[in-house]
């Protein structure tokens, strides 16, 4: 594979203090990165808007203001811009409230110069890796030629940090993660940034074979066949669901760790394993051999699930639906997609069990049929996990054509325990004639309303129960609880009015 020459990353200081940037300075491997210096928070927005800047160390407390006040404007033209936010106040409420806003890391005063070099260098990993084409092999007429590691919720950020550390070794990895959060991309990342890059890259499924016929497959065997570790010799092989392993498997690839050679002939190919199922409960189930996970256990590298990374998902769906109007001439025709406040919020409401592989066909599905416009319709509901319900007290299937107007006259629902109903059918009529564009958001949010407080009142308050009974997330019911309340009281503060508690 042919690399092109590497760009120097770009790192803005913005601090007051000119040690400050002499330290960098000094610090930093200056071949490989250039430093741009700011003063005040309106120099460094300035450079930051108008130039190329990979990394921004931003400190607290500068003539203008505050850096804490400032970090969404320095992420708000690149969301995948890391920066690491420099504070006095380790530890405190302002830490954490700069990781809250956006920040990669955060260091505390006085420096730590080796922490501080660390922290430059993951940086600047993590936005090259966040930058970095990952090749397809195989590619349908549907796909482009790569893909890209997308995310900045902290799953993802160590994740990036863990390819960046292990990439350059020869060690082998285990990949943990639920089917679908993309364990196969991030095993090609770590071998087209390491040391196997110029060699092949092959996968094999376990699920595919027997246990005799997988170690047949991985070290030879019966009729001269070939090693597939020895047949990759120099390059990367991922081996999936290591969960169907025998003892027998687990122990001749062990040794092959050890020796790095089977039957006596040594080969430097990297192995990846992946698994489907959370390691250490396959060790605790005595599928995975204690020696073989204490072997592994440096080089592990958990895959958040989809449902961990609700932050991530409008820049995901972004991604997607870029990626599909690229690849899609029918969609070239409607201009660039789009897609509604209300069907967003459904897309983050929705739990994800088939991760990111999910998201993908629901949003080529809605798509295809909506002509580059997603809305909160019952095709995106339909879509959502083949029709399940979708949170909002109904199911998609009662929401055709056919039985919506049907639906609005005959439905009341109650507003209080005095028995007094909201008309929905009322309320349409209320709103056509008041010549409203926005029927279908307004509509769901009396909706919720209406909807929560007679879950609230049917479970006592328990929200976990509640939640359950309403098939969605805590989360989701916390935040439309919120959403409730800060309407009712009229303010917009995003300051969370109602805490997680599990006992609620």
């Amino acid at each position: 594979m042919t690399r092109s020459k590497s760009v120097r990353a770009r790192l803005l200081v913005v601090d007051d203090d000119p040690g400050m940037h002499t330290l960098v300075h000094d610090l930093v491997d200056n071949e490989s990165t250039s430093i741009i210096s700011a003063m005040t928070l309106a120099e460094g927005l300035r450079i930051a808007s108008r130039q190329r800047v990979d990394v921004v160390l931003l400190d607290h407390l500068l003539p203008d203001g505050e850096g804490l006040d400032r970090i969404a404007d320095f992420i708000a033209h690149d969301r995948l811009r890391p920066i690491l936010y420099v504070t006095a106040q380790a530890g405190s409420k302002t830490a954490i409230e700069a990781i809250k806003r956006g920040a990669f890391e955060y260091l505390s005063k006085p420096i730590d110069f080796k922490l501080l070099r660390q922290r430059i260098a993951e940086a600047i990993e993590y936005r090259r890796l966040t930058q970095l084409p990952v090749l397809m092999d195989s590619l349908s007429s549907e796909e482009t030629d790569s893909d890209i590691l997308v995310g900045r919720c902290r799953g993802m950020q160590e994740v990036y940090k863990s390819i960046g550390r292990f990439s350059t070794l020869r060690t082998p990895i285990l990949i943990e993660g639920e089917v679908g959060t993309g364990k196969e991309m991030i095993a090609r990342a770590i071998h087209q940034n390491g040391p196997c890059a110029s060699g092949p890259f092959r996968k094999i499924s376990s699920k595919e074979f027997g246990d005799s016929e997988l170690q047949i497959e991985l070290f030879g065997g019966s009729y001269a066949k070939p090693s597939a570790i020895l047949n990759c010799g120099g390059g990367t092989l991922m081996i999936d669901d290591i969960d169907n392993w025998s003892v027998a498997t687990q122990s001749r690839l062990l040794r092959f760790f050890q020796s790095h050679s089977i039957d006596g002939i040594s080969t430097d190919t990297r192995i990846i394993l992946a698994t489907s199922f959370k390691v250490r409960d396959l060790v605790q189930s005595g599928k995975l051999r204690n020696d073989l996970f204490y072997f592994l256990s440096p080089y592990v590298i958990r895959v958040p699930a989809l449902r961990e990374r609700q932050e991530d998902i409008e820049l995901l769906v972004s991604h997607f639906i870029q990626r599909i109007a690229h690849v899609s001439s029918a969609q070239k025709e409607h201009g660039p997609p789009r897609v509604s406040s209300s069907a967003m919020q459904l897309l983050k409401d929705y739990d994800w069990p088939g991760n990111i592989a999910e998201l993908k066909s629901v949003l080529q599905g809605v798509l295809t049929e909506s002509r580059g416009v997603v809305l909160a319709t019952d095709s995106l509901m339909r879509f959502l996990d083949g029709g399940r319900s979708t949170g909002f007290g109904f199911d998609s299937q009662q929401l055709n054509s056919k039985t919506l107007p049907v639906t609005i006259q005959e439905t009341s629902i109650d507003k209080s325990e005095s028995g007094q109903t909201w008309d929905l059918r009322a309320f349409v009529d209320q709103q056509v004639a008041m010549g409203t564009e926005r029927l279908y958001d307004q509509a769901i949010a009396l909706l919720d309303e209406k909807l929560l407080h007679l879950i609230m009142q049917h479970t006592n308050g328990n929200r976990v129960r509640a939640a359950k009974l309403l098939g969605i997330t805590r989360t989701s019911l916390r935040r439309k609880m919120n959403s409730t309340l800060q309407a009712e009281l009229g303010t917009d503060s995003t300051d969370e009015l109602l805490p997680d508690d599990e006992h609620a």
